[in-house]
């Protein structure tokens, strides 16, 4: 593992993984996973979830690379991934987590990811509820989201090194991101940053 990888990464996802936002979809028993063939590979899986009004939740941007590399890069063993979100469609949410997969073999989105804080409110409450089942100390963490009051509250309030995604998950929010952490560990860097495109 490199000397400054974080111990937790963790994503919004409206916006920010995914999109649609999950609340804009029908009622939770309505929905149902969509089997699609990925143009990279040729393979039959779940690319969504679509409601009973045909909108289809998706990832977005980079996101299943993103997510492919947490799942199969070996800097990543002892990196925890987490999902954080204020949505009020939490059994929604963790419905699309048990179908969108992100991988070729059928891994989803909740097998790769080993905690998820979803319930409205700060998403302070979501991290410190992240340290305290994890043993995680917050400066130990890295945050991507797509709404700026959210990654000021939890850089600000706790000192996780936090990323604005105003686009969702790109590979360079993702590189500003780990540079940003490993900065910020070395003690030079600033625990809040943007995406460039919104600088």
């Amino acid at each position: 593992m490199q000397e400054h990888t974080p111990l937790l990464i963790a994503f919004d996802l409206d916006g920010t993984l995914w999109y649609p936002e999950v609340d804009t979809l029908s009622d939770a028993h309505t929905l149902r996973p969509v089997d699609g063939v990925c143009e990279r590979t040729g393979i039959t899986r779940c690319m969504g979830v679509l409601d009973e009004y045909g909108s289809c939740l998706r990832l977005m941007g980079d996101s299943e690379e993103i997510l492919s590399e947490l799942m199969d890069g070996e800097m990543w063993d002892n990196t925890l991934v987490a999902y954080v979100s204020r949505t009020t469609e939490i059994e929604s949410a963790h419905l699309c987590l048990r179908h969108v997969t992100v991988a070729r073999s059928g891994t989803t989105m909740e097998d790769i990811g080993h905690h998820s804080e979803i319930f409205p409110g700060c998403k302070v409450h979501h991290f410190r509820n992240l340290s305290q089942a994890t043993g995680i100390a917050f400066e130990d963490m890295l945050f991507f989201d797509n709404e700026r009051r959210n990654t000021a509250d939890v850089s600000k309030g706790l000192g996780v090194t936090s990323v604005y995604t105003p686009y969702g998950m790109t590979k360079s929010a993702w590189e500003i991101g780990l540079r940003a952490f490993a900065e910020a560990k070395q003690g030079g860097g600033r625990r809040h940053v943007v995406d460039q495109r919104d600088c």
